[in-house]
C-alpha cells in the first residue's frame, strides 16, 4: 500500500489507517480490540468528546482546564515522520486520553515542529497557538475492548469484570495544516471517564 512510501496511508479505508497507526507501537494482536462504529453508536459521554471536528486537546481543556502531555514512546522515521504514543492528563494527573500521533514534520510550521520535538505541549494546543488554517477531519469511530487491547499495551482501564465495563471508545482523525495533511491521530478515551461522568 501507499503507507510503505512513508506518506499518509489510504485515508478512505479506516481499517488500513488504524493498522498503520497502531502498527507503529503495537503488534497485530491489538487490532482485534477495535471495531468500527457509526457516530450514532458512540454513547454519552464519549459522544460529546469525540463526535466533533475539534482538537481533542481543546475539548478536554474545556472540560478539565489544563491538559498535560506524557510521552510514553517515540519513533522517528524517514522523511520527517515522527510518531509517538502518549497520554493526556488533567491538572490532578488523572489520565483523560491515550493517543498515538503520527506527524509529518516537514508539513508543519517551524514553531509547531519545534514544539512537537520538545514533547512538552499537546499537539492540538500547538496547532491552536500557531496555525490559523487547520482542520480536524474525522475518519472513523471505534469501540475498543480493553481486555483484548491489553496485550498490545492499549488497555486504558482496569475494570474488566463484565463485557460492558471493558468497552471504551475512540476515533481516528487526519489533521490538516494550511490545506495539507500534516498528522494522523488515534485517540482513545479511558473507561474511567464514563464512571467519573456518572458520579458527578
Amino acid at each position: 500500500g501507499s503507507s510503505e512510501a512513508g506518506g499518509p496511508c489510504d485515508e478512505e479505508d479506516p481499517c488500513i489507517m488504524l493498522r498503520d497507526i497502531l502498527g507503529r507501537f503495537h503488534g497485530d494482536g491489538s487490532l482485534k480490540a477495535f471495531a468500527c462504529v457509526d457516530a450514532a453508536q458512540v454513547p454519552a459521554p464519549y459522544h460529546g468528546i469525540l463526535v466533533n471536528e475539534e482538537h481533542l486537546t481543546k475539548t478536554l481543556m474545556d472540560r478539565h482546564g489544563t491538559i498535560d502531555v506524557r510521552v510514553v514512546e517515540v519513533q522517528r522515521g524517514e522523511g520527517g515522520v515522527y510518531a509517538r504514543r502518549i497520554y493526556l492528563a488533567n491538572s490532578e494527573s488523572k489520565l483523560v486520553a491515550h493517543a498515538i500521533l503520527i506527524a509529518y514534520l516537514d508539513r508543519l510550521p517551524a514553531p509547531v515542529k519545534k514544539g512537537v520535538l520538545e514533547e512538552g505541549i499537546p499537539f492540538g494546543k500547538l496547532l491552536m497557538d500557531h496555525v490559523k488554517e487547520r482542520c480536524v477531519r474525522l475518519k472513523a469511530f471505534w469501540r475498543v475492548d480493553q481486555s483484548l487491547g491489553d496485550e498490545g499495551g492499549f488497555g486504558v482501564g482496569t475494570d474488566h469484570e463484565s463485557e460492558a465495563s471493558r468497552m471504551t471508545y475512540g476515533r481516528t482523525v487526519v489533521i490538516d495544516c494550511d490545506g495539507v495533511a500534516a498528522a494522523e491521530v488515534l485517540e482513545v478515551l479511558p473507561r474511567e471517564y464514563l464512571d467519573a461522568a456518572a458520579g458527578r
